[in-house]
């Protein structure tokens, strides 16, 4: 995905990061964390002390082998899990579903890569350029390591890959299927190189839609989650579309090789106002499947904070987050937000000006959409997870709060 902003948008976000440099103080890293740092790679020592799985949902995909004190972790501290197909097997997903029978799992893949494991690659399915030149991706790899991009507008590949996918789906038992990525323009390295084909939007949607019927057809009653809505200005990348013939889909925040929600409050604005009012509002009126996604680190605290909150906002059973290390998908990531015990939300969010707020049984979610700073001053005591009793909450522009009632006022 990309990131794009009007002009105003950079101006307005120019002039409040100049005039506010100081962020807000980070009061979660105190007491009650979780054994390691506060960003945490999960590792040999968080696994031989585990925290505490709170309530909120949260998601996690595998890209690679997993120990079997990985695999415990993954199911006992996840609510759902993405495991790439090459990687997704009876054995495992029966491991997981042993830990935790209430574990939603889904297979992982791409229609725009060959993999071996599919099976026969024929030629006339593989992607050229102009010249004739068969276009590779290295996926991050070394220039050894080559991958074929398909010519992904082609019927007999996109069939092939239904197939194939539909096999590992009922062959694995799990719950069904994430297909990456269902976008309205082709992938990079194809961005750079150009098809042999005559591009268009038109005909890239196309393969989407038939695409999309023949995992149905094939599929039968599993789910099928796309990757990714596309929160962009021009109204033809835009690809919501694709929720009526799907269970849902995945909103990223990031994009191969581009920006992330630390680079500035003009992506901040942007992922709240079109991301998360807009794409994730929209998903969550149909009643389908959520997966929100962002990048961060351990200098990314108050980022990831504000997308959770964000998040929070329109959480419902079936919207899950993830917070990605920016190492790489193979690193399993551990925040100490995700051990708090929330309960139900007890309606939806409520907006006074640029204010967001949301209440749940156990506490309060409180997120600045402004461009001002604001000091929310609280009528009923509340407390921060640091367990710090508090009379009002200081938000910068774009961030945002969790804070908890008293444990004699939770919800039993």
């Amino acid at each position: 995905m990309s990131f794009s902003t009007p002009n105003v948008l950079r101006t307005l976000a120019l002039i409040v990061m100049l005039l506010s440099a100081q962020h807000t103080t980070d009061r979660c890293s105190a007491a009650n964390h979780d054994p390691l740092n506060d960003t945490v790679e999960v590792g040999p020592e968080l696994l031989t002390q585990p925290p505490k799985k709170g309530d909120i949902p949260i998601f996690a995909s595998i890209y690679r082998d997993v120990s079997n004190q990985e695999t415990t972790f993954l199911a006992t501290h996840y609510d759902c899990i993405f495991v790439v197909d090459a990687h997704c097997d009876k054995e495992l997903v029966d491991k997981l579903r042993q830990e935790n029978p209430r574990l939603k799992v889904f297979v992982l893949t791409n229609p725009y890569f060959f993999q071996n494991h599919y099976g026969t690659l024929k030629d006339e399915w593989k992607a050229r350029t102009e010249g004739g030149h068969y276009i590779y991706s290295t996926y991050g790899r070394t220039a050894d390591y080559k991958i074929h991009l398909m010519d992904y507008p082609n019927r007999h590949w996109l069939t092939f890959f239904a197939e194939q996918a539909a096999k590992t789906v009922k062959a694995s038992g799990a719950d069904g299927l994430l297909c990456d990525t269902l976008t309205n323009s082709p992938p990079y390295p194809a961005w750079a190189t150009g098809l042999h084909k005559g591009y268009s939007i038109e005909n890239w949607k196309a393969a989407n839609n038939f695409l999309l019927k023949e995992l149905r057809e094939k599929l039968g009653q599993a789910e099928i989650i796309y990757n990714g809505l596309v929160p962009d200005e021009r109204t033809e990348l835009q690809n919501s579309e694709y929720l009526a013939y799907s269970d849902g889909a995945a909103l990223e925040t990031f994009g191969l090789g581009g920006p992330t929600l630390d680079d500035g409050l003009e992506y901040r604005i942007w992922f709240f106002r079109n991301g998360i009012l807009t794409l994730m509002k929209q998903a969550v009126s149909q009643g389908k499947y959520l997966f929100l996604a962002i990048r961060t680190d351990e200098r990314s605290r108050e980022t990831q904070r504000f997308a959770l909150c964000a998040f929070l906002l329109l959480r419902t059973d079936r919207t899950f987050f993830y917070a990605a290390s920016k190492k790489g998908d193979e690193m399993i990531m551990w925040f100490p937000e995700w051990r708090l015990e929330l309960g139900e939300p007890t309606g939806p969010y409520r907006r006074e000006k640029e204010l967001y707020t949301r209440e749940y049984e156990n506490g309060l979610i409180v997120l600045n959409g402004g461009m001002s700073a604001r000091t929310v001053q609280l009528n009923t005591p509340y407390v921060t997870v640091d367990t710090e009793r508090i009379g009002s909450v200081e938000l910068q522009s774009y961030t945002g709060a969790i804070i908890l009632k008293p444990q004699d006022t939770q919800a039993q």
